[in-house]
């Protein structure tokens, strides 16, 4: 790797730690908990956490693989702390294929016992965390033969 691209390479990983901050103080402020609980958590102060959130970028804007690359280890911690667990991304994203307007496609193990109406309730959690939209499906719910491409494509976050 030459010391340009190696430099590149840092700077990318700057934006996603960068980023990966912010979507984990908008998961912590869905999750319900309040500026002043997060800042006692993570020893700074409140209006530090509000100055975060406030100038926090437009997550729309960022490209899908991105947001996703920063988003992974969030997600799978909400994931398993709901008592879901096998969270995977498949479709443009997952091909590394995906456009500026693309959606994210999600599939996931549901918690046991947790019925549809738990499933849509964890999809808008998600979709209010990273800012956007996404498509939620549930393993269980992809059909042997018409789904295979799904299943083949998926990758575990």
């Amino acid at each position: 790797m030459t010391l340009v691209a190696e430099y590149r390479s840092a700077r990318r990983d700057e934006d996603v730690a960068r980023l990966r901050r912010v979507i984990a103080l908008r998961a912590l402020v869905a999750s319900g908990k309040s500026q002043r609980v997060i800042a006692e958590a993570l020893g700074v102060s409140q209006p530090a956490v509000s100055q975060q959130l406030r100038s926090s970028p437009n997550l729309t804007v960022i490209h899908p693989e991105m947001l996703l690359d920063a988003a992974a280890p969030v997600l799978r911690a909400m994931a398993q702390e709901s008592g879901w667990s096998d969270l995977a991304v498949f479709g443009s994203v997952a091909r590394k294929q995906a456009r500026e307007d693309s959606h994210i496609e999600l599939l996931i193990t549901p918690a046991p016992g947790s019925s549809s109406f738990d499933l849509v309730e964890f999809k808008e959690l998600l979709e209010q965390v990273l800012g956007r939209g996404i498509d939620l499906i549930s393993w269980g719910g992809l059909k042997p033969g018409l789904d295979d491409d799904i299943r083949r494509e998926a990758v575990l976050l």
